[in-house]
């Protein structure tokens, strides 16, 4: 059975990205001899109210083991409509440094009378989704849960609430912070807590600082809900100014391919590649960066004892 990848691109620039990751990810498959198949969905050339449409892309999700979805600074706010009404999007995921970021998924209004208003709504649904969640991280990791929203009043509230009715709260450990106080103790120390749930105005703020502390790029964004996860990179500022750009979203592949298709060494091999790459080519052209990855994936760890006869100066 070929292993399938499904990747979503949101602006017609990222074309030329993914088919350098697909041929990445061809030179990996080979190197562990399994075979590979690519679908994509341009969601920039799919009208809004196009059922025929979703209906196809629903089809693509179902039939791929891997779903990966490449986006820019400029192509994020228009991300919102499909994670809502395409993808069923509950809960989001950043995995930065070890430690796991939930959010739950908000749906927006823009009003314009006066001014700009955004309104935004998050439903209950989304809220137990990503409680749920955390609690079983909790479990799993140090039993600690930070709530970190930006006021008590506009999300911290309604999160604590599901947290106090969730059954499986119980050796959990829960505190709340506010961002600004989340923010000053990270730069004082290394916060104890491995699960944070946030609002959707924070989680940006909170996965932006913590990225900030990781000298090398790492981690990952996971959107989950009703259908299959969806991986992608982290958004960083002044992210694609150099390859850093291009090595999270080859991350954002591995993290699939371990993940979804059970292929730890696979993904572990890439991640090797991409970390190579960064150390030889960061702020070199993308092709350079791109050869740099396919000479690490097809290098070998030990490449043999040198010959006896051989003189050692």
């Amino acid at each position: 059975m070929n292993n399938c990848f499904l990747t979503i691109i949101t602006d017609s620039h990222s074309e030329r990205i993914l088919s350098a990751c697909e041929r990445i990810l061809k030179e990996l498959m080979r190197k562990f001899r399994k075979s590979v198949d690519f679908y994509q969905v341009k969601t920039y050339s799919i009208r809004p109210n196009d059922e025929n449409a979703k209906t196809t892309v629903l089809r693509k999700m179902d039939n791929s083991d891997a779903i990966i979805l490449i986006e820019s600074h400029l192509s994020h706010k228009n991300l919102s409509f499909y994670e809502n009404e395409y993808f069923c999007v509950n809960f989001h995921e950043h995995h930065i440094g070890g430690k796991c970021i939930i959010a739950p998924n908000a749906t927006e209004t823009f009003l314009k009378e006066d001014g700009l208003c955004i309104k935004s709504f998050i439903s209950k649904e989304n809220v137990r989704a990503s409680v749920n969640s955390a609690t079983e991280r909790a479990k799993s990791r140090n039993s600690h849960i930070t709530v970190c929203t930006e006021s008590f009043e506009k999300g911290g509230a309604l999160i604590m609430d599901e947290l106090e009715a969730c059954d499986n709260l119980k050796g959990i450990h829960v505190e709340y912070l506010t961002v600004q106080e989340f923010i000053w103790q990270h730069m004082s120390h290394t916060p104890f807590c491995d699960v944070i749930i946030t609002d959707a105005f924070s989680e940006n703020i909170i996965a932006t600082h913590l990225s900030s502390s990781v000298m090398q790029r790492d981690g990952y964004v996971s959107l989950k809900g009703k259908y299959k996860n969806i991986y992608l990179r982290e958004l960083l500022p002044f992210d694609e100014m150099n390859n850093s750009y291009l090595a999270g979203i080859l991350l954002s592949y591995s993290y699939a391919i371990e993940k979804e298709m059970n292929m730890p060494n696979v993904s572990n091999w890439l991640k090797r590649a991409v970390g190579i790459a960064l150390e030889r080519a960061t702020n070199s052209g993308s092709d350079n960066f791109i050869k740099e990855v396919i000479y690490a994936i097809n290098t070998p760890i030990r490449t043999g004892r040198k010959n006896k006869n051989e003189n050692i100066n």
